[in-house]
C-alpha cells in the first residue's frame, strides 16, 4: 500500500497551467521534537485534481494544512546530471483540507459565490391577498 498523511504548514503555493489543466506544487513544512530539538522537514506536494487545485488558490503561507495522497518518486535531468524528486500526489477531493484562520475549506466544502439578497420592495397592504 502506497498511502501518506501530513499535517503542518504551508510554506509556498505555486498553481500553473498544464496541458491537462491546472496543477497546484505545494511546499509543505512538518515538525517533529526529540530531546529538546525540533527537527523541521520539507514534503513537496502535488494536486492535478480541478477542486483539490481549487482549494489551494487563497491558501498562503503559513496556513495550516491535512492531506493525504501516495509517495511518487521521478527522475529528469538538468546539465547532464540526472536528478530525483520525491513527492506526495493528492489526487482525490477528499483527501486535502486548508485551515484558514479558525475554518477549514475543503474542495466540497469550499464556498461558493454569494446569493444575491432579496430585493426589499414595501409592500402594498392595500392587496387584499
Amino acid at each position: 500500500m502506497n498511502k501518506v498523511f501530513l499535517s503542518g504548514v504551508i510554506d509556498a503555493v505555486n498553481i500553473r497551467q498544464t496541458s491537462n489543466g491546472e496543477m497546484a506544487n505545494i511546499r509543505v513544512k512538518t515538525s517533529s521534537t526529540f530531546k529538546d530539538k525540533t527537527f523541521d522537514d520539507w514534503h513537496t506536494v502535488v494536486a492535478f485534481d480541478s477542486s483539490s487545485v481549487s482549494a489551494v488558490k487563497s491558501a498562503v503561507k503559513g496556513d495550516a494544512v491535512t492531506l493525504s495522497g501516495k509517495l511518487r518518486t521521478r527522475s529528469y535531468e538538468k546539465d547532464g546530471e540526472k536528478k530525483y524528486v520525491t513527492e506526495v500526489v493528492v489526487s482525490a477531493v477528499d483527501d486535502l483540507i486548508v485551515h484558514v484562520g479558525s475554518g477549514s475549506i475543503t474542495p466540497a466544502t469550499r464556498p461558493a459565490a454569494p446569493a444575491p439578497a432579496p430585493a426589499t420592495a414595501e409592500l402594498d397592504d392595500s392587496i387584499p391577498f
